[in-house]
């Protein structure tokens, strides 16, 4: 089971991962790796009813809560995701989690939510390229193509030229939404 894991199988460890639940159903790793593999499946509520039975007080519970709350995402149901994301962040974990609300709102067409928190998120810590771009994507994705070259050229000028930011940049030329 933890061989499949640590080679990034998961798919191949859902069936260990059973057989752990099966001998131990308090084993929380198994039971991230089955909600895992239900929110890659696009089984939403599987993976919500999987991932809602793991602690929120470890880090393999604040990961179980980030992908529920996905899961919330995925089954059309943002509010539900954002109150999940909510009882994550009561663990000091709030900051954290700007990155991924602001990506759920965009994923959710709440443009003016996704924006005011991709920005808060870059505000936070812009020299993370994931949250970076996350944040042109959201502008881009707004039809905010000038601020978006912007900040492509601000994090250019930085010395950050990652190649997930060149690939975006592109995009943003030729203004078309980069979508997520």
């Amino acid at each position: 089971f933890l061989s499949y894991l640590i080679a990034g199988k998961i798919s191949d460890a859902s069936t260990p991962a059973q057989h752990v639940l099966d001998l131990d159903p308090t084993d929380e790793l198994a039971r991230l790796t089955l909600g895992a593999v239900a929110l890659k499946q696009r089984r939403y509520a599987s993976a919500e009813q999987i991932l809602g039975r793991v602690s929120d007080g470890t880090l393999i519970g604040v990961t179980g809560g980030i992908m529920r709350a996905w899961a919330q995402v995925g089954a059309g149901d943002v509010d539900g995701a954002f109150a999940t994301m909510d009882s994550v962040g009561a663990g000091g974990f709030d900051e954290f989690l700007v990155f991924h609300r602001a990506v759920m709102a965009d994923v959710g067409t709440r443009r003016e939510e996704a924006l005011r928190l991709a920005r808060e998120a870059y505000e936070a810590d812009r020299f993370v390229a994931r949250i970076a771009e996350a944040y042109i994507r959201v502008l881009g994705n707004a039809g905010r193509f000038e601020e978006a070259a912007e900040v492509l050229g601000e994090l250019e000028a930085e010395g950050i030229n990652h190649p997930i930011l060149v690939d975006l940049g592109s995009a943003i030329e030729q203004q078309r939404r980069p979508g997520l």
